[in-house]
Order: structure tokens, then sequence, then C-alpha cells
């Protein structure tokens, strides 16, 4: 990121409290995601992040954002395994915490910036997954290998190869 993007995200951060990022795949099913920059520090909110085709992240998950949102307004607890009211494929997205050791530049880099500006430390964030056409999440078995190629499970935390 050079410092005129650094630049924007922050005057984004400052006058919004946040906004959305997109890393998009050079292929159309290659994997994409979208993520929030500011939500943590602004509306005491975790940063959110959701992967797809860029179909998804372009369509479905701004929508799934203000979803999201408009459901924690609405009294819903963000909890690990939380289902949320937008569907794909027919069924409801579902929440996981990321693990902390999951939270860096290469993932969120527009929100650490905006951790920075405001707090110390590491962002909360939580991932909504979709199911495949079965139902199935990336962790549960069965689960369509294209489900789970585009969806990292970032709720496990890094471990470090036996030396």
């Amino acid at each position: 990121m050079d410092d005129e993007d650094r630049e924007a995200i922050i005057a984004t951060f400052r006058s919004d409290g946040g906004g959305l990022a997109y890393v998009i795949g050079m292929d159309h099913l290659e994997r994409s995601h979208c993520y929030t920059f500011g939500w943590s520090v602004s509306f005491d909110l975790p940063e959110l992040i959701a992967f797809g085709t860029q179909a998804m992240v372009f369509r479905v998950m701004p929508e799934a954002f203000d979803a999201f949102v408009d459901a924690v307004d609405g009294g819903i607890a963000i909890e690990d395994g939380a289902c949320w009211p937008v569907q794909v494929n027919g069924h409801d997205l579902v929440g996981r915490f990321v693990d902390q050791s999951r939270i860096d530049a290469a993932l969120f880099d527009n929100a650490l910036l905006c951790r920075d500006a405001g707090l110390a430390g590491l962002p909360p964030a939580y991932q909504l997954f979709w199911a495949d056409e079965a139902g199935r999440y990336p962790w549960q078995e069965g689960c369509s290998d294209f489900c789970r190629a585009l969806q990292p499970l970032l709720y496990l935390p890094l471990t470090l190869p036996p030396t």
C-alpha cells in the first residue's frame, strides 16, 4: 500500500468511521474477499471478513455486512457459530471469531491501519461463512471442495511446523 492509499483509508476512517475493502482474485472463480476497516475502533464491532467468488464478494457480502449490523442493533449477540439473516445457496451465513494469530496485514491491512490510528493492539475479527448447495459449511464433513477452497478457516490458529 502506498502513501496515497494509506491517506485515503485514514480519510475514510476519520470521515465515516470505517468502510469496506475488497481483495479480488484474477479469475471470476478464484478466491476473493471483502472486509471491514475501522469498525472495531469506531463502532465497537469486530472487523468482518468474508470470502467467495468475485460476484459473491461484490453482490452478497455488502448486503450481508449491512444485515449483520442491523441484527446486532436489533439485539442479536455476536457469538461463535451464530446464524445471520442473509442467505447464500438458500442457507444462512454463519459467523465464527477469527483467531488472533490470523489477523495480519495480508488479510486485514486497512483494519490494522485504522486500529493503529485509534487503538493499540489487534482488532477482534469475525468471519462470515456460506454453506454449499447441500447446506454444509467448510468445517463440516462432506462439504463441497469448491466451498472449502474459497473459504479459509480463520477461526483455527496458525500452527508452527515442528522443528
